[in-house]
């Protein structure tokens, strides 16, 4: 697999051993969408790569089941050859964008000029296009998505702008229903979520009104969480 990172306009990637040469479209959100097709360079080494069509921050990279990553626009919605694919139905950034088990990707929250968003959306990479799904409980943006081994996903804290948020909640794909589930033990955005191999998933550090945190805890389906 590769790694892709982006530097103002300007894209670089890192290249894994197991592959030399290979199609890696890139998933950007905002209002515009690229996709890339790189070429490995040496195992572990740096290249550079063709700008991005756009330039961007705060957006989002996701690796469809098609091989072409897709970013998604961010701030100024901004190698390998970049294409342009249909924008969003609400630009966004600071959103999240989870690859689904159908091959679709489920695009959610997020803060535009019109502040921060309850709205998702679905991009399907067999088609190019995006729809609506159902909306968050909670509008946020700098939250967590993390695709649980049941296929739903959890979406966990974030900010909205007037508070930090502990709220978390679920989305079915099969209905497009967000439902609410175990609020976070502690407030915290600008965190990070990641599945564990027992299925729980670990959430670690962000910030809140008192700072930068070291606190981390545990999400357990049907328990919720768990200080650690």
């Amino acid at each position: 697999m590769k790694t892709f990172y982006s530097r103002l306009a300007g894209f670089r990637r890192i290249s894994s051993i197991r592959s030399r040469c290979s199609t890696f479209p890139l998933l950007s959100l905002g209002t515009a969408l690229i996709f890339v097709q790189p070429c490995a360079a040496d195992p572990f080494e740096f290249e550079n790569t063709d700008s991005l069509v756009t330039t961007r921050s705060e957006h989002t990279a996701t690796l469809p089941q098609n091989g072409d990553m897709l970013t998604v626009d961010g701030h100024n919605a901004a190698g390998g050859n970049w294409t342009a694919t249909n924008r969003l139905i609400m630009g966004r950034y600071s959103h999240t964008a989870t690859l689904l088990p159908n091959g679709k990707v489920l695009v959610a929250g997020g803060s535009y000029d019109s502040g921060y968003l309850a709205s998702a959306e679905l991009y399907d990479p067999a088609s190019g296009t995006w729809m609506p799904t159902g909306r968050l409980i909670t509008p946020r943006s700098q939250h967590t998505a993390t695709l649980l081994p049941n296929g739903r996903v959890l979406v966990a804290g974030g900010s909205n702008g007037y508070r930090y948020l502990a709220e978390a909640e679920l989305y079915d794909p099969s209905s497009g229903i967000w439902s609410a589930t175990a609020n976070l033990a502690t407030r915290r955005y600008e965190h990070t979520a990641a599945l564990l191999r027992n299925g729980k998933v670990l959430v670690a550090g962000g910030s809140n009104y008192n700072g930068v945190l070291a606190s981390a805890e545990l999400y357990d389906v049907g328990l919720g969480f768990s200080i650690q």
